[in-house]
């Protein structure tokens, strides 16, 4: 689509109608005959792409995205996002790389919040403003690199509260990302993952860092303050519908349904496309079997969960288990089916399994002993993403047989065919993915989330945030950070690393971080709807937390 815009409207033209945005009144309106003088209005962007409509603080918002540029590769068909790739089995496209979003709004809106930022930069600037030789300019490129954080500006303003507001929505609306918000003709929300502060994340949650992410979201409706989208995360493709205002956390829901032939078939020919996508040659699959990874629920997270949502959350898992195992059955494909428990599974553990599973000299069992873990997100999300690293092993020995003397002198080969390794995997990671949970248009996964109370988000976000912070120390002071920040497959051998003064003043590091978090302020609004008494048993059991993280730590 195109993205046209005048003094009064904003109109996004399409190959099948016209949609327009009143900067007046904040309506849309939809058209199959083009408007008067649409030619002559000035181009924003030349491909847009529609994603949705959000309606917040009784205004209208477009959300418009803007592909990330398809990458190069020698080999045409292993290219990230061809356009020759086939449809997927719903009928869908593969999704777009997004490389940012344009929130659209109206003038009034835009000329609201610009003043409200002006105003927290004047607040922040005239008490800590230390240049005595400028003056105070609330445009002051300054003032704004300075004081425009959000550990600074906390005042009570509207504008933190309606950039907050439109911040969680939005972070609702594409869970995973990172998002920037800027103020201008259009909000700009980068949805590319970053690496986080140790380097790398526990697990690496893109295909590689120039932009090509394995996480998309695409908003397929709203309406009354209840979204409905599809979220590709390690490209699993899950359809969510849940209110804007409260956190993610739904529960997985397979429909109950029976294979049929046309199901068996379709599903037989997403594990060739797979292993075309794999080996590349016919006559190799008499050489090498498709691995096929399933994630195990660790023993006792079903029974901790109550008598009816044990029950039904059993069904499901049954029903998923059966559905993969039977149509990894009824396939004619030398298919090798492992079955690992990849919750909480460390980087390290990661590499040493994949190699076993390459070389074929695993020793886990290739039976169902447990049931599939559906009821967590992360769980499928680290099956895929431990399926592409798989996938990744395979075709790094398969190239290295291939031509061992060309990769062994030319350094440049070896590059070109890491970063088609990379493509191919993720392409056949997504079709594997797709045979995984089996999401036709009739069994789409379809999540519902009840509304939680102030309190219980608050307990979500605190136990978010210190899990990041175990997993952050854990990563940084445990870890050879030599070996750690290298790519994945390097085959080197780990880097020793003397930790031993780090762990030693590691819990008071701790102690003194749950002091200030407990003491301050921000702590005290983190849970501006609890009593007293929460509020203080709060604080004891992070305290307690801390502890025993430190005592694990050391041990």
């Amino acid at each position: 689509m195109i993205l046209r815009e005048s003094g009064k409207e904003v109109i996004l033209q399409g190959t099948d109608g016209y949609l327009t945005l009143s900067y007046a009144t904040g309506e849309l309106e939809y058209g199959v005959e083009p408007p008067k003088g649409l030619e002559e209005l000035p181009i924003l962007l030349h491909m847009a792409h529609f994603l949705g409509v959000i309606t917040a603080f009784g205004m209208t918002f477009i959300l418009v995205g803007v592909a990330q540029p398809s990458g190069t590769s020698v080999r045409g068909r292993h290219c990230l996002y061809s356009h020759e790739q086939p449809g997927r089995i719903d009928g869908y496209s593969h999704p777009i790389p997004i490389q940012r979003i344009h929130l659209l709004h109206a003038n009034n809106c835009h000329h609201y919040i610009s003043t409200l930022v002006r105003k927290a930069i004047q607040e922040a600037c005239q008490d800590t403003y230390v240049d005595l030789f400028r003056r105070y300019d609330p445009d002051d490129t300054y003032c704004w690199n300075r004081h425009l954080l959000p550990n600074r500006v906390k005042s009570v303003l509207p504008m933190a509260r309606v950039q907050q507001g439109l911040t969680d929505m939005l972070v609702y609306c594409f869970s995973g990302f990172y998002e920037v918000i800027t103020a201008g003709l259009s909000f700009q929300v980068r949805l590319q993952r970053w690496i986080d502060n140790c380097g790398q994340r526990y697990f690496s949650r893109g295909i590689d860092p120039h932009g090509f992410t394995a996480n998309t979201a695409r908003v397929q409706f709203l309406v009354n303050g209840v979204v409905i989208y599809t979220l590709f995360r390690g490209s699993l493709p899950l359809t969510f519908e849940q209110p804007c205002a409260t956190r993610y956390t739904p529960p997985i829901k397979i429909a109950a349904m029976e294979m049929t032939t046309e199901d068996r078939s379709r599903f037989e020919t997403l594990l060739i496309q797979h292993a075309d996508l794999l080996l590349d040659t016919p006559t190799a699959l008499d050489q090498y079997s498709l691995i096929c990874v399933n994630a195990l629920h660790s023993k006792g997270a079903i029974e901790a969960l109550d008598e009816g949502e044990n029950g039904r959350r059993r069904d499901d898992e049954e029903r998923l288990s059966r559905t993969f195992q039977t149509l990894l059955n009824g396939t004619k494909l030398p298919i090798t089916c492992s079955h690992i428990d990849v919750h909480r599974i460390s980087r390290d553990e990661v590499k040493m399994r994949v190699d076993e599973l390459v070389r074929k000299t695993f020793t886990y069992p290739n039976e169902q002993t447990q049931f599939l873990r559906v009821n967590c997100l992360d769980c499928a999300d680290r099956t895929t993403l431990l399926q592409t690293y798989i996938l990744q092993g395979v075709l790094q020995l398969y190239f290295q047989r291939a031509c061992p003397d060309l990769c062994r002198t030319c350094r440049t080969c070896l590059t070109i065919s890491m970063q088609e390794l990379r493509y191919a995997s993720f392409r056949a990671g997504e079709t594997c993915s797709y045979g995984y949970l089996y999401a036709p248009p009739h069994g789409r996964l379809l999540n519902t989330l009840p509304r939680l109370t102030p309190i219980t988000k608050a307990i979500d976000k605190a136990y978010d945030g210190f899990n990041s912070l175990y997993r952050y120390i854990v990563n940084r002071y445990r870890q050879p950070l030599s070996k750690y920040n290298l790519s994945f497959f390097q085959g080197e051998q780990n880097v020793p690393f003397n930790y031993k003064g780090t762990v030693l003043y590691l819990p008071v590091v701790i102690s003194l971080l749950l002091l200030i978090l407990i003491t301050s302020d921000a702590y005290r609004d983190f849970i501006p709807y609890a009593p007293q008494v929460v509020y203080i048993s709060s604080s004891l059991l992070l305290l307690l937390w801390g502890l025993l993280g430190s005592g694990l730590l050391l041990s």
